[in-house]
């Protein structure tokens, strides 16, 4: 096909005529191109312009319509398209940057905006889009709209990997050189927890500048891009600025297969279950020195690490004794040469598993949700990632929860659900310290739990069956259960070992010889009293 090749001095404007002109169209440096009133242009190949194309002055309606067969190029280098129509069922690509002046309609086809954006003006409509024609945001470029008047429920169509997700923005000012883009992803959002059961397959990343308020909904397509129920989601936003997500202007209308929320600054639009976030701290006896102030970590230490990478309390024989509520998913270290490695600081080395419930109701014995979680030397409880607070799916965000910490061989502590309600966050929760609570503040009377030779509050160990009694005599004593690990052989030992038996947290079982378990039951649980007891409290 022939080259248009159009050159003109800054002062002369070209003025196409209604009957329209079929070419390639290429438009130089410093040339003055004009579509005239109710004029327009058809291009059935690539479109290249170095200057603004210009409208008639006085209907503003000059068209450019690209219409060939084959997929088109557009590369306006940021310059303006006064009105632009895409009528090829091939579609059309963007080159580089394009900016529509007044409209922008959608006849037959998809533009691929690769790197470019594609920019509407604050005047510019865009119609005729539907599932099979709109903006197929394929890479980095935008779907952009300036903004000098309030929106409603403006449409940005946007779509990735042939499905269609627009998103409704609404906005107020006023405005300062305001401008928003938007693109489609077909991702699970990289910051979705581990734990999430019900979330989008699909998010939209934003920006925006010099707007005062930015509601944002998002289009989604049921099933497809569903995991789990859309009837659980909450609208959320990722903020970028912070690394947080947010809930302000949370919204989801399911029915419809949307989702929003207010948007401020740069992020992502997201829909996924309502979490909270816990941070707690608890010592355990079998491995705390009221010296250092720190829990020993041999467990995982060289040569043998015997710490488990997916969830032990799931798994006989523990999960006879600790039950999951509202947590379907096993948790699993995804990266334990890193989690399970020494630490920058010695303090965030990992000792152990934990089990948490988080519970509510005046009485605190409803069971909301639970989780498996790592506890590190400093007593931080940590989700998998070995540093990160603990999530629990389906959380609201309140302060009428109460918290027990359990322990395969310990027996477990519970805040106080009258006098010590805890919160929780979607982000930074307030430290439930169990280590410094009073005894108003921790559930049941304070031989529920042991007071360390530094003034810090314990976790009280020995509970080698884990049954919530610590015992050395009597029925079911957990002297006995230490004999039964090692096959009741009094004078064998099994190391290395991941076992309850394991009292003192050297990974050696024994129950006779140097430093045995059965005398850490003995001397340390029952403070030497052969016929005590240790009863778990709690709610």
């Amino acid at each position: 096909m022939k080259l248009i090749k159009l050159t003109f001095t800054l002062s002369l404007a070209f003025l196409i005529g209604s009957s329209g002109v079929k070419a390639q169209l290429f438009i130089d440096a410093n040339t003055d191109f004009m579509i005239g009133d109710d004029a327009f242009v058809s291009v059935q190949d690539y479109v290249e312009s170095l200057s603004d194309i210009q409208s008639g002055p006085v209907k503003n309606n000059g068209l450019l319509i690209l219409n060939g067969v084959n997929n088109q190029s557009l590369g306006m280098n940021g310059f303006n398209i006064p009105n632009l129509e895409l009528d090829n069922n091939a579609g059309a690509q963007l080159t580089s940057n394009a900016r529509i002046a007044f409209s922008m309609l959608f006849t037959n086809g998809k533009v691929t905006l690769h790197n470019a954006n594609f920019r509407l003006s604050d005047v510019a409509t865009i119609s005729g889009q539907d599932a099979n024609k709109y903006a197929e945001t394929n890479a980095m470029g935008e779907l952009q709209k300036e903004v000098t008047a309030n929106l409603a429920a403006f449409e940005m169509p946007v779509g990735n990997a042939g499905n269609y997700n627009p998103l409704l923005a609404t906005t107020a000012g006023p405005y300062n050189a305001a401008a928003f883009g938007v693109r489609d992803t077909s991702d699970t959002h990289p910051k979705l927890f581990a734990q999430a059961t019900d979330f989008l397959e699909n998010f939209w990343p934003i920006t925006q500048t010099g707007i005062t308020k930015l509601d944002l909904k998002g289009n989604y397509i049921d099933p497809v891009q569903v995991t789990g129920s859309d009837l659980k989601f909450a609208g959320f936003f990722w903020k970028d600025a912070q690394q947080e997500w947010s809930l302000d202007g949370s919204n989801v209308d399911a029915g419809a297969n949307l989702t929003g929320n207010t948007v401020v600054g740069d992020g992502d639009l997201y829909a996924m279950n309502t979490y909270g976030l816990v941070n707690a701290k608890v010592f355990l006896q079998g491995a705390y020195n009221d010296v250092t102030h720190l829990m020993k970590d041999n467990l995982r230490l060289p040569p043998v690490n015997v710490l488990p990478v997916t969830d032990p309390y799931r798994v006989a024989p523990l999960n006879t004794a600790f039950a999951h509520v509202n947590n379907p998913k096993t948790e699993t270290i995804t990266d334990p040469v890193t989690v399970f490695a020494n630490q920058a600081l010695i303090d965030n080395d990992i000792v152990d598993w934990v089990f948490l419930e988080l519970r509510n109701g005046a009485d605190g014995k409803n069971k909301v949700a639970t989780r498996s979680a790592l506890v590190q030397r400093d007593g931080d409880v940590v989700d998998m990632d070995g540093v990160s607070p603990v999530y629990f799916k389906d959380a609201i965000v309140n302060n009428n929860y109460t918290l027990a910490v359990r322990h395969r061989n310990h027996l477990g502590m519970s805040t106080d659900p009258v006098n010590n309600p805890i919160a929780i966050s979607l982000v930074a929760p307030p430290l439930v310290d169990f280590t410094t609570l009073t005894d108003a503040q921790i559930f049941g009377p304070a031989t529920s739990y042991k007071i360390a030779a530094d003034n810090k509050n314990v976790l009280w160990g020995g509970n080698a069956n884990y049954n919530k009694l610590v015992l050395y005599n009597g029925v079911n004593p957990d002297r006995e259960e230490i004999l039964k690990t090692l096959d009741f052989n009094p004078f064998g030992s099994k190391f290395p070992v991941y076992s309850p038996s394991d009292l003192d947290f050297n990974k050696l079982v024994l129950y006779n010889g140097v430093n045995p378990d059965r005398e850490w039951l003995l001397n340390k649980a029952l403070d030497a009293n052969p016929f005590g007891n240790r009863i778990e409290s709690l709610p």
